[in-house]
């Protein structure tokens, strides 16, 4: 009688394994199905995302001549007067500081100086010893 019971909760175990190994492959399944449309939606999202060209710039902005004269003047009245080294250094710090990239910034600095009239720019070509007007 005691063999009987054991043998009949034995089946009963067996056929709930059985029961719960077809859950398992059927979430198998669902789960595998489920991570390949995700993987699709996540392609088609990238794929209609505008691409920046982060190889050159890390993904950062690279500044304006307004953004360099802003900073300048900020850096001027904070500071005053500096060498245009210092100034073209000070200006740079803070130009990363606010996320912008480095590209560009040479001719923005050269240009934002001029506009704002802190270097005098050649106006005139100054004979040269030959005779020959400068370049």
């Amino acid at each position: 009688m005691a063999d009987t019971n054991v043998v009949t909760i034995i089946e009963q175990l067996q056929s709930e394994e059985a029961s719960l190994a077809a859950s398992l492959d059927k979430l198998r399944t669902l789960q595998s199905k489920t991570e390949g449309e995700l993987a699709r939606v996540q392609a088609a999202k990238k794929a209609l995302q505008p691409k920046a060209n982060k190889r050159r710039t890390g993904g950062k902005k690279a500044p304006t001549r307004e953004d360099v004269k802003g900073i300048i003047t900020a850096v001027v009245r904070q500071h005053g007067q500096l060498a245009l080294e210092e100034l073209k250094s000070s200006v740079a710090k803070q130009l990363a500081s606010r996320g912008f990239s480095k590209v560009g910034y040479a001719l923005r600095f050269k240009e934002a100086v001029a506009e704002l009239g802190l270097v005098k720019q050649p106006t005139d070509k100054q004979p040269t010893p030959t005779g020959k007007e400068g370049r």
